[in-house]
């Protein structure tokens, strides 16, 4: 049984190229394999685990919403992202490589939190 969660930007399409691999047996070669793999999460049934974890987000929450980053974006290299101040409100940029920037809002439609930049999964 496989499941695709909506998601935005580029998520629903990597996860569809890797479901078509797993469907067609080729998922081994897939780069996104261990990226999107269920088994990367591991389960603790813990009180403490659950009481810090909340905290964590919320921790999460409130920060994003009252740290300001001091970055510009003429200051986003290319094929670089980064949270910037735009007109005094919170943005992420990504200039692609040839130069083009990209500018979108950061707040999560799912939870209303603030996303930073993730340089691992470039996104």
């Amino acid at each position: 049984m496989f499941l695709l969660r909506p998601v935005t930007g580029n998520g629903a399409t990597v996860a569809a190229n890797l479901l078509k691999d797993y469907i067609t047996e080729r998922a081994d070669g897939n780069s996104y394999r261990e990226l999107f793999a269920p088994s990367r999460f591991h389960a603790d049934p813990s009180l403490k685990t659950l009481i810090v974890e909340t905290s964590d987000v919320v921790k999460h929450l409130v920060k994003g919403k009252l740290e300001w980053p001091k970055t510009r974006p003429e200051q986003v290299g290319p094929d670089q992202g980064a949270v910037v101040t735009v007109n005094g409100s919170r943005a992420g940029a990504y200039r692609e490589p040839n130069g083009k920037l990209h500018v979108l809002n950061t707040t999560c439609t799912h939870m209303g939190c603030e996303v930073e930049w993730n340089e691992g999964e470039r996104s």
